[in-house]
């Protein structure tokens, strides 16, 4: 009996659902292209490694005594909200790396494969969780605007707690582009109020 009510439940939700989602988003879609995705802002979707050595230099020298890596985390954003609305904090994480060896310097750059980064672009292929971008200000339309995302969060937070769609829990479904932390012998990408996600460096 109760397995037929949440089944019940489930189809008559989903029925509603997206809908219902894509009005609101038309309510607050903005006509043009995001700044976060042009010029010298725009994502890359190359992975690269490239090495340099002391004969492809013009000047300088590559440093002797420094030898490590210098890693560095910060957004790059492969999907574009579908109300145009976007945030720099809304990119996922790709980290660049350099590393010193005293003789030569490698770079490489990865886009980190978190599990929301995972869902989103494998297996629905567009952004399914709120963006900050959609945020809007304080005028009196962006008012109305703030009441409809308000609502779109309550739709997004009622999904993932009847299950309607796998949604990530809410400690895991970060883009983790802050920052890094190196703790016992684990390298760690960070977003505040998120769970650290693991990355291993070669």
């Amino acid at each position: 009996m109760w397995s037929a009510f949440l089944a019940l439940k489930y189809r008559v939700f989903s029925a509603i659902y997206e809908p219902l989602e894509d009005l609101l988003d038309r309510f607050n879609t903005w006509e043009g292209t995001p700044w976060q995705f042009k010029g010298n802002f725009r994502p890359t979707d190359k992975e690269t490694h490239q090495q340099i050595t002391a004969i492809d230099l013009t000047f300088g020298q590559i440093p002797h005594d420094i030898k490590g890596v210098y890693l560095r985390n910060g957004p790059n954003a492969q999907l574009q909200s579908r109300t145009n609305r976007q945030h720099l904090f809304d990119g996922d994480a790709m980290v660049h790396a350099l590393r010193f060896d005293g003789k030569k310097i490698e770079y490489c750059n990865r886009q980190l494969r978190t599990p929301k980064f995972v869902q989103e672009n494998e297996e629905y292929g567009r952004p399914i969780y709120f963006k900050v971008g959609e945020l809007p200000g304080i005028r009196i339309w962006d008012s109305v605007k703030r009441s409809l995302n308000a609502l779109k969060i309550s739709l997004i937070h009622t999904a993932q707690f009847i299950g309607v769609k796998p949604y990530l829990p809410l400690e895991k479904d970060g883009t983790m582009n802050t920052a890094l932390v190196h703790h016992n012998k684990k390298t760690f990408a960070l977003l505040e109020c998120k769970l650290p996600f693991g990355i291993k460096v070669n």
